[in-house]
Formats: C-alpha cells, sequence, structure tokens
C-alpha cells in the first residue's frame, strides 16, 4: 500500500498532540492535482484545528494545512491546464502538512517568476484573502486611506504592501517593535495598539476625517471604535473574531455616516468561489508579485516534522509575515530573491539573523545558547547578496520599488515524474479524525494571522469558548 508522511491529530490538545507519522498517500480524483509538497504555510486555522475548534470541511484531508508549494507529481482525469513537473503554489481546504496533498486544479497557482518555491507557500492564503477583501468586496481605490489591524501577521504584512503599491495611504496597528518593519512594507502610520487610541490616532492623521476602509481582525470589541475611526461613506471588512463574536453596534453612528459593515470568510467558499478568486489573484495580485512591488515576508523556517515547535511561535504572536514548515529534504532552503531592495531600516532589523522580538531564525534568544542547542529548527542560513535572511523583513517600499512588469516566468519543465496516478492506485481512506470538543461551536472561520493565544493551550474556559470559535485562517 502506498505511504507517505504527514502531520496527524490522534487527539485534539496543545501543541504536543502534532504527530509526524505514515499515512495512507494522497490521491488525485476528478478535476485535481497530486502535489508534491515542498513547503507548507502555518496559519492561526491550523492552531484551532489541532485545538478541536475549527474542523475542515467535510471530504477534506484531516490533516492541518491551507496552503501549499511544490510540484505536481499527477493529475486527475479532466485536467489540462496543468503537468507533472510544474512549480505551483495552491489554496487548500485542508491537508497542506504532509508530503502530498491533493487539490482542485483551479486552486493551484504558477509559483510566482522571482520567487524562491518554498517562500511561495506562504502566498495562497494571504493574497486570496487580500484580494478578495479589499478589491472585490469594498473596491479599495488609491484615493483612499486602509487601517489595517495586526500589521505584523501574514495577512497584515501582505495587505499593507497590496494596498501601498496602488497608491492607497495604509495605516495599521501592532506592536511597537514591529513598526520599522511596517513602515518599510509601505505602512504611512503604524499605530502601538497597546499605548495608542487608534481612533484618535487615524482621526489625527486625516484631520478629522477618518478613515475610508478598514481591514478588522478582532470583531465584537472594535465594533463602534472602527465605526468611530471610519469617514462618512466607510467600509468595515471583518475577517477575524479575535476579540469576540458577539458584541452591540452603534446603528446610530452607522446610519449617521453611512457605513457599510461586511463580514467574510475564505475557507468554507464553494469551490466556484474559490476558483474565481484565484483567477482574480492571478490577474491582479501576481504581476506585483513579478514586479517586486509585493514581497513574500517569511518570519522563519522549520522542518515539517516541528510542526508543534511552529504553533508556539504563532502562539506567541511575536512573528513578522509568515512561518513555513519544509517537508524532508528541503530543511536548509535558500529563502529570499536575488537583488531584493530595502529600505535602511528593514536592512537593520534583519541584518543580525534575528526577528523583531529579539529571537533567532530558529525560535530562541542569543543569550540562550543551551535553548538554541535543544530547539529542533535549524538556524536559517545568513544573508547573502543573492538571498535573504529568513526573517521578519526582507522587503522593498513601495516608493522604492519598479513600477514595471518584471520578465515573463520561464517555461513550464518537460515531464520528469510518473504517468498519472490511476484509480487503482488509490489507498485506504485515512482514519476519522478525533471527536471534537462539544463545548465549542466550529461553524464559520474568518482569514487573518492575527487570533487568541489562547490556541496554544489544550482546552479553554468557558468564557473563552465564543472567541476560540471564531477563529482566522491566516
Amino acid at each position: 500500500m502506498a505511504a507517505m508522511f504527514a502531520v496527524t491529530l490522534p487527539s485534539y490538545g496543545g501543541p504536543d498532540v502534532l504527530t509526524w507519522a505514515e499515512v495512507p498517500d494522497a490521491v488525485a480524483g476528478s478535476g485535481e492535482v497530486l502535489i508534491d509538497v515542498v513547503a507548507a504555510g502555518v496559519n492561526r486555522a491550523d492552531l484551532l484545528q489541532r485545538a478541536g475548534f475549527y474542523n475542515p470541511p467535510p471530504g477534506t484531508s484531516p490533516y492541518p494545512g491551507m496552503e501549499v508549494s511544490g510540484r505536481i507529481a499527477a493529475v486527475g482525469p479532466g485536467v489540462n491546464e496543468w503537468r507533472v513537473g510544474d512549480e505551483v503554489c495552491a489554496l487548500l481546504a485542508g491537508g497542506g502538512y504532509a508530503e502530498r496533498v491533493a487539490v482542485p486544479a483551479t486552486q493551484v497557482l504558477p509559483i510566482p517568476y522571482g520567487v524562491d518555491v518554498i517562500e511561495a507557500a506562504g502566498l495562497p492564503e494571504v493574497a486570496c484573502t487580500v484580494w478578495s477583501n479589499l478589491t472585490r468586496i469594498a473596491h479599495m481605490s488609491h484615493w483612499q486611506t486602509l487601517l489595517v489591524h495586526g500589521g505584523g501577521s501574514g495577512i497584515g504584512t501582505f495587505a499593507i504592501q497590496y494596498a501601498s503599491s496602488l497608491g492607497v495611504r495604509v495605516f495599521t496597528t501592532a506592536r511597537g517593535a514591529k513598526h520599522e518593519v511596517l513602515k518599510a512594507l509601505g505602512a504611512d502610520l503604524a499605530i502601538d495598539y497597546t499605548t495608542q487610541d487608534f481612533v484618535a490616532e487615524a482621526k489625527a492623521a486625516t484631520n478629522g476625517r477618518g478613515v475610508e476602509l478598514i481591514l478588522d481582525i478582532q470583531g465584537a470589541p472594535y465594533l463602534n471604535r472602527n465605526i468611530d475611526a471610519l469617514a462618512d461613506g466607510g467600509h468595515l471588512v471583518i475577517i477575524g473574531l479575535q476579540g469576540g463574536r458577539t458584541g452591540e453596534i452603534d446603528l446610530g453612528a452607522m446610519l449617521a455616516k453611512r457605513v457599510t459593515v461586511t463580514a467574510t470568510t475564505l475557507r468554507s467558499r464553494p469551490a466556484a468561489d474559490k476558483a474565481s478568486i484565484i483567477e482574480g489573484v492571478l490577474a491582479d495580485v501576481w504581476p506585483l508579485i513579478e514586479s517586486r512591488r509585493i514581497m513574500p515576508v517569511t518570519d522563519r523556517t522549520m522542518p515539517m516534522s516541528k510542526a508543534a515547535a511552529a504553533h508556539e511561535i504563532l502562539a506567541a504572536s511575536e512573528h513578522i509575515g509568515k512561518v513555513l514548515l519544509v517537508a524532508p529534504g528541503y530543511d536548509q532552503p535558500a529563502i529570499g530573491h536575488a537583488a531584493v531592495v530595502m529600505t535602511d531600516a528593514a536592512r537593520d532589523l534583519v541584518a543580525d539573523g534575528t526577528t523583531a522580538d529579539g529571537t533567532t531564525a530558529d525560535g530562541t534568544t542569543a543569550e540562550d545558547p543551551q535553548a538554541k542547542d535543544a530547539a529542533a529548527p535549524p538556524a536559517a542560513p545568513a544573508p547573502t547578496a543573492g538571498a535573504t535572511a529568513p526573517t521578519a523583513a526582507p522587503v522593498p517600499t513601495a516608493a522604492a520599488a519598479p513600477t514595471a512588469a518584471g520578465p515573463p516566468p520561464p517555461a513550464a519543465p518537460a515531464p520528469t515524474a510518473p504517468e498519472p496516478t490511476t484509480a487503482a492506485d488509490a489507498a485506504p481512506e485515512p482514519q476519522d479524525p478525533p471527536t471534537p470538543p462539544t463545548a465549542a461551536s466550529q461553524d464559520s472561520a474568518s482569514d487573518v494571522d492575527t487570533a487568541a493565544s489562547a490556541v496554544g493551550v489544550p482546552a479553554a474556559p468557558a468564557e473563552d469558548e465564543a472567541r476560540l470559535s471564531g477563529e482566522s485562517d491566516v
């Protein structure tokens, strides 16, 4: 029986329940492709799935992981647009923490020209979430001001760059230690939510008018403050429920300002909707990445078998950008782009190979060699002229980045892998996942890389149940 290795969930709980184990091999069905995974992005939804609060949709792989990069190993019946050997990244409903994964062909994207195949694993979720909310739903325009909550997250770092590249003025909230990096990404104003009132700061920076758009990950506790921070006719887009799912809203304030409030999710959308989003991202976002106006922001890479340590890093919320899990055989990746343009501030922050919270790329502090020796993930390679360190901010500012589109992507490689998998090769279905806790809701989720830190523990007190059930995908 064909087999592969994956990060499994024998039970729900803390990071220690994640188990690297042999499982039945994935098989491409009709309309699907089979991907040999090189790397997988780690998202907040994975932490909540592990804790038992957010199972994948029915019929989806039970393993965590909602985005991957790799190479196509087989194509299922009815797939004509991809061929064996193509390097791709993909948006998943689950199953990314594995050596192979089957995914609908319509949710697959080519690796952007100039992007490392490993770093590409951190693009699908953030690109699809940001584009679908800011462009398709909110119709963001260059004359507007956007406030991004959680600027240091995967969603935040991408949204800042995307909006800035389109000429939008960008404000963001984040801990003070992350501000220099976020300004290097293109933020015009960084607000420390631990010491500053974002409403007052946003109004002061707009002569009292307020901002036209807000991308929010807090939910209930920010509802009325967000409306207060909006300009007349403004649009609040809620993509996460870190602070809670139930709250009161001042309808009078909404009426007076003619405010629009939208709440969205990505993981549970129909396949046709996801395919449409993928098409929009390929048309509107990929050219910005290929011309270096948007850069992947990778905090660090870790071996896929060390997923538990990666979950602990996300739970601490001190990373900037994406944490990526690298499949066996790719444990020492070269992260980054050639000829990266960086501001002096961003370069100073990453030159010593540390992240914004003072930890090294393997998650330990420079003053704690014993802890570093005990840490599972290897230290990342030092930056070179052709590659950047897998830390907080190897990124350009919008002004410094070129505006012309880069050269066209190279032709796809000729097929070198075996012929497409057939039904005869199918392995038995994996066992059903463990029964989740019954106390917490498991309905719709949202998409942002900032959520309740309580997901790093096996169980939550009763008052946290609603907060945890409103998790974020990215």
